[in-house]
């Protein structure tokens, strides 16, 4: 169980780490979010998974587009979350061009309205997750949504987890409480840490 100071903390880390993230330049966003890919690409990390679940970047998040076409380039399944209005539950839709895409009212490239191709949480054999902030060991900020923290333990047990953030975003520590997810590892623009 979390106090309420536990609540403010993340309120408040959540809030430095986006203004921490989003004041990067776009020259320096850009090769930090190149740099992921070149050691997603070197660390071989999704070569037995088929299904792959991956967000698409918003204010400063891993630029995810390059990542998607070269998973796409793999000949690999990519699967993006959807909110679904009134449900704590993601949708997953597999997505198979941006053009099955529109930006949603906050502004995030989401699959379309009509979108009718989902998968279900099971049938997922790899995760790449969003989040604010995390610790080596693990711990995992998200955004205050709960939305990763309720679908993942719809998936199978074994799957890997990993996190795409820049190194800005490594914490010593994180308030933490027992529904929270942790992940299995952390790819930064330095290479991937091992959780």
């Amino acid at each position: 169980m979390i106090t309420i100071l536990g609540e403010i903390m993340k309120k408040t880390l959540r809030k430095e780490m986006i203004q921490k993230r989003r004041a990067l330049t776009d020259g320096a966003w850009h090769k930090k979010s190149q740099n992921i890919l070149s050691h997603i690409q070197e660390s071989m990390i999704i070569e037995d998974a088929e299904n792959i679940m991956i967000f698409m970047d918003f204010r400063k998040e891993v630029e995810t587009r390059p990542i998607i076409e070269w998973l796409w380039a793999q000949n690999k399944n990519v699967i993006i979350p959807r909110v679904k209005k009134g449900s704590p539950i993601l949708e997953l839709c597999l997505i198979e061009s941006f053009e099955e895409m529109n930006l949603s009212a906050l502004g995030i490239l989401e699959p379309k309205a009509t979108h009718s191709e989902f998968v279900t949480p099971e049938s997922i054999e790899f995760v790449f997750m969003p989040g604010v902030a995390f610790t080596r060991d693990g711990c995992r900020l998200g955004y205050g949504g709960g939305y990763y923290d309720q679908l993942i333990p719809l998936m199978q047990n074994h799957i890997p987890r990993i996190a795409l953030a820049f190194d800005l975003q490594i914490v010593e520590n994180l308030p933490t409480e027992d529904h929270d997810i942790k992940i299995d590892g952390i790819i930064t623009e330095n290479g991937v840490i091992h959780c």
